[in-house]
């Protein structure tokens, strides 16, 4: 799964655990996200879960790595 974030320019625990309860819905897929600003970089980092949630540059990049 690819999630565009490049207009979120902020996220708190909701956002995040939507996020995450995707993340839990579907164990066997990759998540990654495309474009995220710094405050979400910087939550991902916080939390740890960039661990498990890669960020990519372009969907095409994200699409590719999910593959």
């Amino acid at each position: 799964m690819v999630l565009d974030l490049g207009n979120v320019r902020f996220m708190d625990s909701s956002g995040l655990g939507a996020v995450m309860g995707a993340y839990k819905m579907l164990r066997n897929t990759k998540i990654s996200i495309v474009n995220p600003q710094k405050p979400i970089l910087d939550l991902l980092k916080l939390t740890r879960m960039d661990k498990l949630i890669l960020s990519h540059p372009t969907i095409e990049a994200a699409v590719a790595a999910t593959a």
